[in-house]
């Protein structure tokens, strides 16, 4: 029995494509209106800072521009955000005030989408007698402006670049946390080996590092920037 053919007859390619470019160009089209209310409300949904920041009109004119430009008939609402955040790096669609709260964002976002797993085994414990490793959804940014104040305020005054930590815990809350030069140095080194105890980072380490480490530890467990490393998901 011969199996069907899963592509799509060229005509209906065909006319795909023309409702697609229709729906670019025409913003009266009703495909075009819906994929540009789809996409505003992604933008507002992913970059609720940006989108509040930035006002209505500037969220419909973005959304506007990125539909014009985008060449796909039917993008998924989950590759919007990232999709939208490589169109605005390219485009002076948003003012420049607002890049790095937008890509602040994006990877808020990605980390509270990471399919990596912390485990509940030994959850709260800061008994570093075993491997720890860094929690598998963290990602370490430079941010010009100070996180904190991000859902109090209308804008946000530039500050000098500083090293945060944003991960997600257990309880799958998504923290962002400052890092200081120690934190950045001592992540680092743990991450080359991926899992180590408390003394063989101590030995691993500057000395001037070496009188901090048991307490970073702990503390860092308690935090959770830090895992035991049999609770790091191995499928990722």
């Amino acid at each position: 029995m011969r199996s069907p053919d899963a592509a799509a007859p060229a005509r209906l390619r065909e006319e795909v494509a023309g409702l697609a470019g229709q729906a670019r160009r025409d913003p009266s089209d009703l495909y075009g209106q819906l994929l540009r209310e789809n996409v505003a409300g992604a933008i507002r949904s992913s970059f609720p800072a940006v989108a509040r920041m930035a006002g209505e009109a500037v969220v419909v004119r973005a959304a506007d521009a990125f539909v014009a430009a985008h060449p796909a008939s039917r993008p998924q609402f989950h590759q919007i955000a990232t999709e939208f955040v490589l169109f605005v790096q390219g485009q002076p669609v948003l003012p420049s005030a607002l890049m790095p709260i937008i890509e602040y964002e994006w990877v808020l976002l990605q980390v509270e989408i990471d399919p990596a797993a912390l485990s509940d085994d030994a959850a709260g414990s800061t008994d570093a007698a075993g491997p720890v490793t860094a929690n598998p959804t963290l990602r370490v940014v430079m941010l010009p402006f100070d996180p904190a104040l991000i859902d109090a305020n209308d804008s946000l005054k530039p500050a000098p670049p500083r090293p945060h930590g944003v991960y997600r815990t257990r309880e799958h809350h998504v923290l962002t946390r400052p890092l200081t030069v120690s934190d950045c140095l001592l992540l680092d080194r743990l991450e080359q080996e991926e899992a180590m105890t408390s003394r063989g980072l101590a030995e691993a380490v500057e000395p001037s590092l070496l009188p901090l480490v048991p307490d970073w530890i702990g503390q860092g467990l308690a935090k959770q920037l830090l895992v035991f490393a049999d609770q790091k998901d191995t499928s990722r």
